[in-house]
């Protein structure tokens, strides 16, 4: 069993990496509409061009939440609060929004590079943690 400091770090981690996604939606789209009209902003004159910066408005909020989802899964599943059959719902879970918003399930668009930033994200994870799609510790 891991010890307790490794966990809680790791949902340290989690937690910035969210907090970064959230940060870096807010500030790089190119509009940001908020409850109060007088907060919404515009910044579609201030969006620079190029891949790094496309990839920071486009993708890297993706690439942070999908980690920290992975991360909080890893703890999780360390712990053994998550049996195998959820821990492949958590890992399906980006691809099924994803595919939700091709259908207009859910509000959102569709973009095929957010899969394939899943697919990455999470074949990292599975590289790394490879007790993610172990049944081994079932209880």
């Amino acid at each position: 069993m891991f010890t307790g400091k490794r966990h809680i770090t790791m949902l340290i981690i989690a937690f910035l990496l969210l907090m970064a996604g959230i940060l870096n939606y807010y500030f790089l789209r190119g509009q940001i509409h908020l409850p109060v009209p007088a907060l919404s902003i515009r910044l579609s004159g201030q969006v620079q061009n190029g891949p790094w910066a496309q990839f920071k408005a486009g993708y890297l909020s993706d690439w942070l939440w999908c980690s920290s989802l992975l991360l909080v899964t890893v703890v999780f599943s360390e712990r053994y609060y998550l049996h195998f059959r959820h821990r492949i719902f958590i890992l399906l879970l980006p691809f099924a929004t994803e595919t939700a918003q091709l259908f207009a399930v859910i509000n959102g668009t569709f973009d095929c590079l957010d899969m394939v930033t899943y697919g990455v994200t999470e074949l990292v994870f599975l590289i790394v943690f490879p007790t993610l799609l172990s049944s081994r510790h079932e209880q």
